[in-house]
């Protein structure tokens, strides 16, 4: 696949597309665009990550094999059951839903658990949250 005669707005949007993405990545590793290589590295860490999702959800992926439609994810916040308030939520998402940057809450900042926080609300199957004082 020749690239030379596209604009990086057309390579972009080649890529948006994700149809024979292999091709496009070797024709874009052989262009001498500086906005290629560029494209390449972004493409290459976004299949990273979706490859780091896909195995956080090993075990949604063997109880849906198992024929169960629903499968919720479980996360607690605070200091535990005998010192203090806490915090749980159980969310089902969509099968298909994968959204970058998703990780045990105590290992991201508070901007970013606030930027999922409003994706997942508004993406979520259900979601039921519980305090307890």
């Amino acid at each position: 696949m020749d690239l030379s005669k596209f604009s990086i707005k057309q390579i972009e949007e080649m890529f948006a597309e994700g149809s024979n993405l292999e091709d496009l990545v070797d024709a874009c590793r052989q262009d001498s665009r500086t906005a290629c290589s560029r494209l390449v590295r972004r493409f290459e860490r976004l299949e990273a990550e979706k490859q780091r999702l896909w195995g956080m959800y090993q075990y949604e992926r063997d109880a849906w094999e198992d024929g169960l439609d629903y499968v919720a994810g479980v996360d607690e916040a605070g200091r535990g059951p005998l010192a203090g308030p806490v915090s749980v939520a159980a969310v089902i998402l969509p099968q298909t839903f994968l959204l970058p940057k998703i990780n045990d809450s105590k290992k991201l900042s508070a901007k970013v658990r606030n930027e999922l926080y409003d994706e997942i609300m508004a993406k979520a199957v259900d979601v039921h949250q519980v305090f307890i004082d």
